[in-house]
């Protein structure tokens, strides 16, 4: 009887001790998406661009009025005059004069040009700069209607947190009245050691706590120092390093793991669809996966409290 009293109570143990861990995982993974949601968004403004003036255009066009001045300057002063050291003269000056006219007719038509080009491209800069302001302050409308809805999300998850919190704590008050209703060593009471003595509990290895095949005993020789003291939130972290594959307890905190998200995915889509609605606070915490998790929890550890009281080793 005594072995049998043992064997259930070191399941609670147990028991309690996962779903804690469940709770801190939870928890940690709320922490989290609720850190991601009504951030606003950061959007670069569009700036306006504005062209310079085509200088290339009076360039090549007071070239041309150079060439095309100094021809015709040249040609007519030589034809002005029928002295040969006249025309020469004549025609230098006309040379001269021409290509300097023509540069400044050529340099001017070719500004005029450049400044009509200018015109041009700023109407069309004006015309991208409004279509990008446009949708500038659509993205910044957007993510003010987006981070709005999204602070409504993020208050019912606060209020779930706060819930699982709550709940955590009442549970790691009861699992430590529990560990001493039963005798559990303080050395003993967290979830990596728990587990290894249900293992050997529930496999039939011993019921005993003490002696050289004692629980106690196995325990320790079968375990590494770092295990009896890692905490529920470093456990998922260092798991690897923690707990060997190939036990028993790797397997079942990479269930635990699994859990969480799906329990968190579930929460999360319930306080969106409640979000979206307008739902009072209250009545969005009492519908959601988290709710009906910890009702779950309160009922075992009901069932719990009611074999720790009469537990005898």
């Amino acid at each position: 009887m005594e072995g049998k009293n043992v064997k259930e109570a070191v399941s609670i143990l147990y028991d309690m001790e996962i779903h804690n861990y469940k709770m801190t995982r939870a928890i940690q993974r709320l922490n989290y998406e609720i850190s991601c949601l009504g951030n606003p968004r950061s959007f670069s403004e569009p700036q306006k661009r504005e062209s310079a003036l085509d200088s290339d255009w009076g360039a090549i066009l007071g070239m041309v009025g150079v060439i095309l001045g100094a021809i015709l300057g040249g040609a007519t002063g030589c034809s002005s005059t029928p002295h040969i050291l006249d025309s020469l003269s004549a025609g230098v000056g006309g040379l001269i004069g021409g290509g300097f006219a023509g540069f400044c007719i050529g340099g001017l038509i070719g500004l005029g040009i450049g400044g009509m080009g200018k015109l041009d491209k700023d109407s069309r800069y004006e015309e991208e700069y409004e279509k990008e302001m446009e949708n500038y302050y659509s993205k910044l409308e957007a993510d003010e209607i987006r981070v709005e809805n999204e602070l409504k999300w993020r208050k019912i998850l606060e209020k779930e947190r706060e819930v699982l919190i709550v709940r955590r704590q009442r549970a790691q008050q009861v699992l430590s009245t529990f560990y001493m209703k039963v005798g559990i060593d303080k050395s003993f009471r967290s979830l990596i050691p728990i587990s290894k003595m249900y293992e050997m509990v529930y496999f039939g290895i011993t019921t005993e706590f003490y002696g050289e095949n004692g629980l106690y005993d196995r325990v320790r020789r079968e375990l590494r120092e770092d295990a009896f003291y890692a905490k529920l939130d470093e456990i998922s972290q260092k798991l690897d390093v923690l707990i060997s594959k190939t036990d028993r307890l790797y397997d079942e905190i990479v269930s635990l793991n699994s859990q969480c998200e799906t329990l968190i995915s579930a929460t999360m889509q319930s306080a969106q669809i409640a979000a979206k609605n307008n739902a009072l606070l209250s009545e969005a915490v009492k519908n959601t996966e988290i709710a009906a998790y910890n009702s779950e929890r309160i009922a075992a550890e009901e069932r719990y409290q009611s074999f720790m009281m009469t537990y005898r080793y």
